[in-house]
């Protein structure tokens, strides 16, 4: 049930690189960036939706986590002002790439839940950092790591499988060691674990042997493009679970599709519900007989 038929690639290119609600970047390479000061709560590409919060403390003085999505390229400029540029100075498709300030989400699209690879990078913020130290956090040395680790999360928010990425690793083991540079490819299939569930959310969280009680000192940063989705089973604008069930949520619960005929678990009884007659977004009416 749950091959997969097609592939989606979310590369940001499909999003607006307008001012505003984008900002212009001042530094060196210019470029904009949205980081949700507009309130929207995310944003949409390809289907998919990247969380972000942003927040107003007053004074002039402001925060976001979650995501924001950029076409900055400056490779050169420390610090916090340049915390939207990756560090390769470009996309690794076209020209828009994703930034996260970790822990962030990215919910996958109905039909396209099927995580498959994503490419990733350090920001340039996060680099230099490590690279060089800086007020709040040291310069990398023997035994130390920057990591990445993607999670994939099931219908009922349950961690189905994970995947690690280091972004700079100087562990003894390790040769050769130093800092990620370029846009690294990363396989996603075992997300899903090995049960072949499907993968309703991404979650990203960054780890650093450079850590105080209040977490990790080295700026918890990640850019990403090219992220690569299969296109799974849908029926009626929901996703059809590997064992053939659907969840339609408050339209009817839990649905067993056959044909024309789906089996309602809430009326513990078939029913007529024809595919084409449903709106996920609006919902449908349905003739339900006693």
């Amino acid at each position: 049930m749950s091959l997969v038929t097609g592939e989606i690639t979310v590369g940001f290119e499909d999003l607006p690189v307008t001012v505003p609600p984008l900002q212009e970047y001042a530094g060196p390479g210019g470029g904009v960036y949205y980081n949700g000061s507009d309130g929207a709560g995310g944003f949409t590409s390809e289907g998919a939706f990247l969380k972000n919060t942003f927040t107003d403390f007053g004074g002039g003085f402001t925060g976001w986590t979650g995501w924001s999505y950029s076409t900055t390229s400056d490779t050169e400029t420390a610090g916090f002002g340049n915390q939207y540029s990756s560090y390769v100075g470009v996309a690794a498709e076209g020209s828009a790439y994703a930034v996260a300030y970790a822990p962030a989400g990215i919910e996958l699209p109905v039909g396209a839940k099927s995580p498959i690879s994503i490419s990733v990078s350090n920001t340039t913020y996060a680099a230099l950092s490590m690279r060089d130290g800086d007020d709040f956090a040291k310069k990398f040395g023997d035994g130390d790591y920057f990591k990445l680790t993607l999670s994939g999360y099931g219908a009922s928010g349950q961690i189905l499988g994970s995947v690690e990425v280091y972004l700079a690793d100087y562990r003894e083991e390790t040769d050769p060691k130093g800092i990620v540079q370029g846009w690294n490819e990363v396989s996603l299939l075992e997300l899903a674990g090995g049960t072949g569930h499907l993968v309703y959310e991404i979650g990203f969280s960054l780890d650093s042997t450079d850590s105080a009680p209040w977490g990790i000192n080295t700026p918890s940063y990640v850019a990403i493009d090219q992220l690569v989705l299969g296109e799974t089973p849908a029926w009626g604008g929901f996703d059809i679970e590997p064992d053939g069930w659907v969840n339609t949520g408050d339209f009817l619960g839990w649905v067993y599709p056959v044909g024309d005929y789906a089996y309602v678990a809430l009326l513990r009884k078939w029913t007529y519900l024809p595919v084409g007659e449903q709106e996920s977004s609006s919902g449908a009416w349905a003739y339900l007989p006693n």
